[in-house]
């Protein structure tokens, strides 16, 4: 109730991603603590959860890149071109433009 005795409204939005990853796989861990996670890479327990028999575990994987904020993918895009993309495409544009050079002459 509000302070003048009317009724509140609350709008409740989830934005908690719930249902966005599929956990329906389950899986046991061996003895020495490792299980087969969604990817197929092993992963391995902490030492408090190792050696229980008969637990079982959910499993499930999500892409990390689209959680991220908008500005921070654009950065991380922007990064890995002038890395990975950037240095080699240059040098095969100058490549290129020397054999036209060489090939006008």
């Amino acid at each position: 109730m509000t302070t003048d005795g009317r009724r509140k409204l609350i709008d409740r939005i989830d934005a908690s991603g719930a249902g966005d990853v599929d956990m329906s796989k389950m899986a046991e861990a061996d003895e020495a603590g490792r299980l087969k996670g969604a990817t197929g890479r092993m992963l391995t327990l902490p030492e408090e959860l190792r050696g229980k028999k008969g637990l079982s575990y959910r499993l499930g994987c999500k892409r990390v890149f689209p959680l991220f904020p908008r500005s921070l993918r654009d950065r991380m895009v922007k990064e890995r071109q002038e890395k990975a993309w950037d240095p080699q495409h240059k040098l095969k544009t100058a490549e290129a433009a020397r054999r036209m050079q060489v090939s006008e002459v």
